[in-house]
């Protein structure tokens, strides 16, 4: 478009165009194109036919060594066509020549080769479809869904979903924790039920199923690491791994700000933030010091985030820090309670060595007033013995 600019300017002044006629005329061609493009957007993709997976030598079930072939057409002659493999992002065939067809084979299929794969046209539109062996385990739907992190309280019902995927059925028990547990069963020795659902197949060929699992009590002798088994119908060997860590609620993260106010005389009030929590905070406890060395302690009612501290000597240099605790009164950093900021009643308020401490001073308006009186007054009476 800059070059027909450039290039038809003159051409237009010959003609006897004003600038204005000119620019009228290029803002139309800029509309003109812009619909263009959008109508080529919307309509003039071609779309993906078919993306399917044979199995050669006339099986239905793709078994290790067998050669599997991938196959990917187009309603219209088009580029660029790429078949990838989801699991890595690898492009295993690509063609940028205009063409409706696109195959990639998998010569001798082994449990390596089993996954997702994407026929993907002009960088935009995909379609997928699943190789997963019949001799091969069932595979996560997603790697991060093989190791999680709970967090629980004592007497808290446990309930997680695990995301397979899986050319055959389920066994009809999964193991926890080396325990064999019967599907939906009601009363086993460890309390741990479960059963599956199948969802709608991520891509042809391939069932997505999720395992809910649950425990309606949990102990603290459950917290630590659970081991989950899901087998394939026909051969318990064929099984995929959960790791599950059970862990009581409590703070993982410390405070990110403290402050100290100086509400006047023996009275310092503390307020304070703290980042997401992954668990619990039950309780603050607030710990202030004369000396750093012997320190006293003030428990904070669950839920709030200040602290008025009273009874204090005026004048005075004090320590404070606080502390997060979850219902085992246990910080989950106990570094939390080494940050410590210091404050001097009656007035002065001086910064700890904590990072991001905002310090404020506050008198009460009436201590102003009455100090402002007495001030005037004591002026008045010098004033007259002087005359």
């Amino acid at each position: 478009l800059v070059k027909v600019i450039v290039l038809c300017r003159p051409y237009f002044l010959v003609k006897g165009y004003s600038d204005l006629n000119i620019k009228m005329y290029y803002i139309n061609l800029l509309i003109l194109s812009t619909v263009l493009l959008s109508l080529n957007l919307c309509y003039g993709q071609p779309q993906i036919k078919s993306f399917s997976r044979n199995i050669l030598g006339n099986l239905t079930n793709p078994m290790i060594g067998r050669a599997v072939q991938l196959n990917c057409e187009t309603a219209d002659n088009t580029s660029p066509i790429q078949i990838k493999r989801s699991r890595d992002e690898k492009v295993l065939v690509e063609s940028r020549e205009k063409r409706s067809s696109i195959s990639y084979q998998i010569k001798s299929a082994k449990c390596d080769d089993s996954g997702i794969y994407q026929c993907i046209v002009n960088n935009r539109q995909s379609q997928a479809v699943g190789v997963i062996l019949s001799d091969c385990p069932p595979l996560p739907c997603q790697a991060s869904n093989v190791n999680m992190t709970l967090f629980v309280d004592d007497s808290e019902t446990v309930n997680f979903t695990l995301c397979v995927l899986t050319y055959e059925e389920l066994f009809k028990y999964i193991v926890i924790n080396n325990s064999t547990i019967r599907m939906n069963a009601s009363a086993t020795p460890s309390n741990w039920t479960w059963y599956y659902q199948e969802n709608k197949s991520t891509a042809q060929f391939v069932t997505n199923v999720s395992v809910i699992v649950t425990r309606s009590s949990v102990t603290i002798e459950d917290y630590g690491n659970v081991k989950v088994t899901v087998s394939t119908k026909y051969n318990e060997l064929l099984h995929l791994n959960y790791n599950i860590l059970l862990r009581p609620r409590g703070p993982p993260v410390c405070l990110t700000e403290l402050t100290v106010t100086d509400q006047g005389f023996d009275n310092i009030l503390l307020s304070w933030q703290i980042e997401t929590d992954k668990g619990q905070v039950v309780q603050f406890c607030v710990h202030f010091s004369k000396d750093n060395l012997t320190w006293f302690t003030y428990d904070v009612p669950s839920g709030q985030k200040a602290a008025n501290i009273t009874g204090l000597l005026d004048n005075t240099n004090y320590y404070f820090k606080v502390e997060s605790l979850n219902k085992f009164r246990k910080n989950g950093n106990m570094s939390c309670s080494e940050n410590t900021i210091v404050g001097k009643t009656s007035r002065n308020v001086l910064g700890g060595n904590i990072d991001k401490v905002t310090v404020s001073t506050y008198l009460p308006p009436l201590i102003i007033l009455v100090g402002s009186i007495i001030f005037t007054v004591v002026l008045c009476i010098k004033k007259k013995k002087c005359q």
